[in-house]
């Protein structure tokens, strides 16, 4: 008997080759995937540390993204792949996360908090290595891809119901009928 709680082999497959795809893009910058690249980029690294400090970074919250907004062109909003292009990469991670590991309670909180972490991983590799641009907001643009993913799983997964209250629970009386809660209510609801 197949077990609820794990996820599908498809669901698997696709969010492997989602997380490849999201390293050849960031870390490979669409090139080939090559880990000997990143081994001799982290040697270099580590005989010469400063490096790493001495390639462009942003450091200061909505630099760039002021930047950008400025730049932004509503007849094409792909013509700034930088904004559009960080919170778009990031959508399916938050679609991912609770099809993926079920046997987690997912809410905001948790799923801002993986998105976070997964761009702190890829932001950090790309200084350490040298091989791209620590940016704080493409931390922040990241994890609002991953949130509105998972708004979006929770929009389409079906309305959430409260659980019965303890008396019910315990059979001194007639269970109240569930009710459905608003999708504002719902999405701050660990499952």
């Amino acid at each position: 008997m197949k077990n609820s709680k794990s996820p599908g082999m498809l669901t698997l497959i696709s969010f492997t080759a989602y997380l490849y795809l999201l390293v050849k893009v960031i870390l490979f910058k669409g090139g080939h995937v090559d880990v000997h690249i990143l081994l001799q980029q982290f040697q270099r690294t580590l005989q010469a540390p400063g490096r790493s400090f001495l390639r462009p970074y942003n450091l200061v919250p909505f630099n760039e993204i002021k930047r950008d907004l400025h730049h932004l062109s509503l007849s094409n909003p792909f013509l700034n792949i930088n904004l559009t292009g960080n919170v778009l990469a990031f959508i399916p991670f938050g679609l991912f996360l609770p099809l993926v590991f079920r046997n987690v309670q997912w809410s905001v909180a948790k799923v801002l908090m993986c998105s976070l972490l997964l761009s702190l991983c890829f932001e950090s590799t790309q200084l350490v290595l040298a091989i791209g641009t620590f940016d704080v907001d493409d931390l922040l643009l990241n994890t609002l891809g991953g949130l509105a993913g998972y708004i979006l799983y929770k929009m389409f997964s079906g309305p959430a119901r409260r659980k019965p209250d303890s008396e019910a629970d315990r059979g001194g009386e007639t269970p109240r009928p569930q009710q459905r809660l608003s999708a504002p209510e719902y999405l701050f609801l660990d499952k």
